[in-house]
């Protein structure tokens, strides 16, 4: 098993965090990491992610924000259909 780093407990108090969920979410990271940040990254609510590298990201894909700061992405393909919010992940662990 990892070793478990502790909390301080003033940064604990600031993010409103319980010493069980730390303890939780840290085991989950280390025993599946990939899993793991995949779920964080899926619940993130931005147009493109990267976790641990940078993002290579093609110009044929779109770039932009999400909700009302996506309007008027760039000319990729996916700038016409309005109705799609696209996400990219890149991890590299």
């Amino acid at each position: 098993m990892s070793k478990v780093y502790p909390v301080d407990p003033a940064f604990a108090a600031k993010a409103r965090i319980r010493k069980d969920d730390y303890e939780r979410l840290y085991a989950e990271s280390v025993q599946d990491p990939d899993r793991f940040w995949g779920r964080v990254a899926e619940r993130l609510d931005v147009g493109a992610v990267a976790i641990n590298a940078w993002s290579p990201i093609d110009a044929r894909l779109p770039w932009g924000g999400t909700k009302q700061s996506g309007i008027g992405r760039d000319l990729s393909q996916a700038a016409l259909d309005s109705y799609l919010e696209e996400k990219i992940i890149t991890a590299a662990l």
